[in-house]
């Protein structure tokens, strides 16, 4: 439908909605353009926030 580009985050659904785009996009990844946020910190076993996060190593780990 022309739909190429998606704003996301790994915290929506404490990574619910990246893992649900990921299937969606599967064998097309390199026709769309994905943006992430970061900060928050998440237990996705129970999907809630527990803090936040701006080290660069879960920088590297949410843009991944």
């Amino acid at each position: 439908m022309g739909i190429d580009f998606f704003d996301t985050s790994d915290v929506y659904g404490a990574d619910y909605s990246e893992e649900i785009l990921e299937k969606a996009l599967e064998g097309k990844r390199n026709e769309v353009v994905i943006a992430t946020k970061f900060g928050f910190t998440y237990d996705s076993s129970k999907r809630e926030i527990t803090g936040t996060g701006f080290s660069k190593e879960y920088i590297k780990c949410a843009c991944e």
